[in-house]
Parts: structure tokens; C-alpha cells; sequence
């Protein structure tokens, strides 16, 4: 039987249980390995077993004003949770990781990110116009199966777990069937992120007719009814389609067509997304009384003053896409500080893995470096600003706010730790300038999502990387020979 036969429903949702036994199993070290490493805690070259750990005497950026930075503290798991967070922590029976060196801080969040395509990554050559990013994924979208997307999926993830993103908005536009979004679902649990899965439509799919309703309610009872098919890690939303023409190749809807879909998601509960970078876009929405606490918008690059006020006083939230936002020409420009000032709800994104790695401290760099060339120092601008960008504020826009984002007693143990003695990173100073001005994926030691260590010392635990680059590699080459593009 082929392996894209053996890829079921079934198999996509049940197979996440045992994939997390594989993974544990994985991950944990010899009976007689020591738990010890000097005075600061396990050190070893395999993550510590148990479910209590102290992560002590590193650099605590709680990102929690009421809890602060510790230069030298202890952040406390307990069955995935975070305890307490401290110095000189207690923790009777607790393994201590020693985290000296190291910056402490909660996992990196991301607001919008298309994994189905990170493997055409493949097809992608810049400054030539047909392998560019919209007509590459126009054109093999439609040639996608469930498990290519499962493996793009994979693909995207492994970059962004080992760059310390804990926390991703998986934004699927091109859903064929609910099959696909069972396998991003399964891509998502099988890495063992947090999130939000979007269901979205189908590359060169109608335009004239509603989302696929039937779908996404099939989707949400099988995978949503139970928290514990998800683990607790995922929730479910809905991508809209495009609605003003000429918006991009994909194409559009009509407004009358997106009020029935976003009706329709509004009945089930689900979050909306949508990419809103059209001038007067937020203003048209208004007139339509679309906006609401429950829509995020995506590329706030042309928006006024006076539809930024619109969207905090409607709750809406946006999503900036600061590498690719950055290629949109000089008329395109990030609208950050002015929606800072206005108290807007924001998140940063990763965007397109097909076109930009996963690299959050890319984003965060250049979204501060255009903000600064654009209007000069701007007073609150800074990096710690940023950061909260990519962490507490993303969550909060996502409504994860009180589930993750910070270090704060309470909520689940997202957490990842930066070295501070790499040489890009040395000699250590401020904390926020150090990971926002000189950081890089490969600074990123430790990663752990809701308890479980998911990157340790900087290698993945209980993943064949190499299989998952070399299954991305034959969807890309299966996919281009069943488009018979490019030639």
C-alpha cells in the first residue's frame, strides 16, 4: 500500500497520539544518565525525563510587567504549567536545567503563516517573474494530495520550532477538502506547536460560491468537539477569501459572498481572518459592519489614521508581515507605530515559508529598522517593544493572552531559552537588544511547548529531521511532475 493511500482520516487524527509516544520515547535518556551537570543543573547532551523542571539561574524575561526581568532567576514547570518564577526557586523533586548564560523567555508567537507551501521553496527564483511566490503557488497548488500537505506542513514547522516559535497561525488557503485540513491538523499536532488552523479555500478554486461550510463543520466536530484530540494546543478559524478586485492573482469575492461566509463562521464560533492590505478596505468593512473583536487583518500597509481608530474601537487586530511587507515598494509602508499609538491589538507573522524562512528575528529587526528609517526615533518604538510584539502581544491577538505569551505563574509552559555567549550574541548586555539586534535562529537552545521539550541544545528531540526534508523534497518533485511545470 503506498504511503498516500495509508494517509486516512483516521490515521491523521489517531496517529497524532502515537507519533507523541514515539516522540517521548525519543527524547528520553538512558536509565543511567545523570541528572546533574555542575551547580547550575541538567546540562546533558539528551533532555531530562519527568514532567517538573526548575530552569535556573538564567536571564528571566518574564515579559509580565507584574513579575519583570530576573538577571538571574528560575522559571518552575509542573505538568506542563508554569508554577512559579522566581530566584533560588524550591522545587522538591523538580530536575533543574541549568539555563546560566542563557536568556529565559516565553516562546515566539507567529499570527499568519501559509505552511501548506514551504515546500515550494523548491520552484522559487528570485527576479524571475514565473517563479515568483504567487504564480508559483497558483500554479502547483492545485496539484497538491493531503500528505504533500502534511509535509509542507512538517517542513515549515521544523524551521520554526528551531528558530523558537512556539505558537503559529496556520493561515491554509488552499484547502481542497476537509482531507487537507485533517492533514495540517496532523502536521500541526505531530510537531507539537500551539495554534490556530485557518480553513481557508482552494488554489484556483470558485469564487462564486460560499466557503466549503459543510467542511469546516466536519472539521470542527472531528478535531474540536473534544479538547483532548488536540491536546489542548490547537483551536480552529476560518481564511477568507479575498474582497477587493485586482487585490492579488488569487482573485476575489464579492462583498455580498464574504458577509455570507463570515455569517456563517460567526454561527460556528470561529475567528476570521483576511488579508487586508487594500487602501479603504477598512473603511469599506465598517460601512458593510463586518469589523469585530473576532476578524484579524493582515498587511496594515496603507491604512489612514482615522481607520486605525476604527479598528481598536471595533477590536479588530492586525497581523504585520514585516520581511514581505518590506518588498512592496515605497507607497506600501508598514503602519506600526501609528497603530501602536492608537492601541491597536497586533501580532507579527511569518507570512510565506515558500519565499521567507521562519525567522521571527528577522521580523522583528526589520520591522523596527523601517519603522526608525520611516519616522525617525520614535518615542516607545524599541526593541523590548518589539518583542512584546512577538511574544505577550501576538498571543493577545490571537486570544491566547491567557494561556501563553509570557512567563507568568499559571499559564502553559511555552518557554525557550537563547544562548547568550554565542558569538554573534557576545558579550551579553540588554537582553531585548541582544535578541532583537543581533539574534538569530541559530542562538535558540532550548524549546518547550506546553511541558515538552521540543528542541534541545539546539537539535530537534524525537524527529527524524532527515526524513522530514528529504519527504518535503519528493512532494516538490511529485507535485511539479504531475503540473508538468516547471518544464
Amino acid at each position: 500500500m503506498s504511503e498516500r493511500a495509508r494517509v486516512t482520516r483516521r490515521t491523521l487524527i489517531g496517529g497524532a497520539t502515537a507519533a507523541a509516544a514515539v516522540g517521548a520515547a525519543a527524547a528520553a535518556p538512558s536509565a543511567g544518565a545523570s541528572q546533574r551537570h555542575g551547580g547550575g543543573g541538567w546540562g546533558g547532551p539528551t533532555p531530562p525525563r519527568g514532567n517538573e523542571y526548575v530552569l535556573r539561574d538564567g536571564f528571566v524575561l518574564s515579559m509580565d510587567p507584574a513579575i519583570g526581568d530576573l538577571p538571574r532567576g528560575d522559571v518552575h514547570v509542573r505538568n506542563g504549567q508554569i508554577v512559579a518564577v522566581g530566584e533560588r526557586l524550591r522545587a522538591h523533586g523538580a530536575v533543574s536545567i541549568d539555563a546560566r548564560d542563557k536568556i529565559v523567555m516565553p516562546g515566539l508567537v507567529d499570527t499568519h503563516w501559509h505552511l501548506w507551501n514551504a515546500s515550494m521553496r523548491a520552484f522559487m527564483v528570485n527576479g524571475v517573474a514565473d517563479r515568483a511566490y504567487f504564480n508559483v503557488t497558483n500554479i502547483l497548488g492545485p496539484h497538491f494530495t493531503p500528505i504533500d500537505t502534511y509535509r509542507s506542513t512538517r517542513l515549515g514547522l521544523l524551521e520554526g520550532v528551531a528558530s523558537g516559535i512556539t505558537t503559529v497561525h496556520d493561515w491554509s488557503h488552499n484547502v481542497r477538502g476537509p482531507e487537507y485540513a485533517d492533514a495540517s491538523l496532523r502536521g500541526l499536532l505531530d510537531a507539537g506547536v500551539r495554534g490556530r488552523f485557518s480553513y481557508g479555500w482552494a488554489q484556483r478554486g470558485p469564487l462564486d460560491v460560499p466557503m466549503d461550510v459543510d467542511g469546516i463543520r466536519r472539521t470542527k466536530d472531528r478535531w474540536f468537539s473534544r479538547a483532548s484530540t488536540t491536546r489542548g494546543l490547537l483551536h480552529l478559524g476560518i481564511a477568507s477569501r479575498n474582497v477587493v478586485p485586482g487585490q492579488s492573482p488569487r482573485g476575489s469575492i464579492t462583498i455580498e459572498l464574504a458577509r455570507q461566509d463570515w455569517t456563517s463562521a460567526r454561527e460556528l464560533g470561529l475567528p476570521i481572518t483576511l488579508h487586508a492590505s487594500p487602501r479603504g478596505l477598512v473603511t469599506m468593512l465598517e460601512q458593510e459592519r463586518l469589523l469585530g473583536p473576532d476578524l484579524l487583518l493582515v498587511h496594515p500597509t496603507l491604512t489612514t489614521e482615522a481607520e486605525n481608530a476604527i479598528v481598536v474601537e471595533r477590536g479588530t487586530g492586525w497581523s504585520i508581515s514585516s520581511v514581505g511587507e518590506a518588498a512592496r515598494g515605497p507607497e506600501e509602508q508598514i503602519r506600526y507605530a501609528e497603530l501602536v499609538a492608537a492601541g491597536a491589538k497586533l501580532g507579527l507573522s511569518i507570512d510565506a515559508s515558500a519565499g521567507d524562512g521562519a525567522n521571527l528575528f528577522t521580523a522583528m529587526r526589520m520591522l523596527h529598522t523601517m519603522t526608525t528609517n520611516r519616522l525617525g526615533a520614535v518615542p516607545g518604538i524599541t526593541y523590548r517593544r518589539v518583542l512584546e510584539l512577538a511574544t505577550v502581544e501576538g498571543a493577545n491577538t490571537l486570544g491566547l493572552g491567557d494561556v501563553v505569551g509570557s512567563l507568568t505563574p499559571g499559564k502553559r509552559a511555552d518557554v525557550i531559552t537563547i544562548n547568550r555567549l554565542d558569538p554573534n550574541m557576545a558579550p551579553p548586555g540588554d537582553p531585548a537588544t541582544q535578541i532583537v539586534g543581533l539574534g538569530q535562529p541559530r542562538n535558540v537552545d532550548t524549546v518547550m511547548v506546553d511541558g515538552k521539550i521540543l528542541l534541545w541544545r539546539g537539535l530537534h528531540v524525537g524527529v527524524d529531521v532527515e526524513r522530514v526534508v528529504r519527504d518535503a523534497g519528493q512532494s516538490a518533485t511529485e507535485i511539479s511532475s504531475r503540473a508538468g511545470w516547471p518544464t
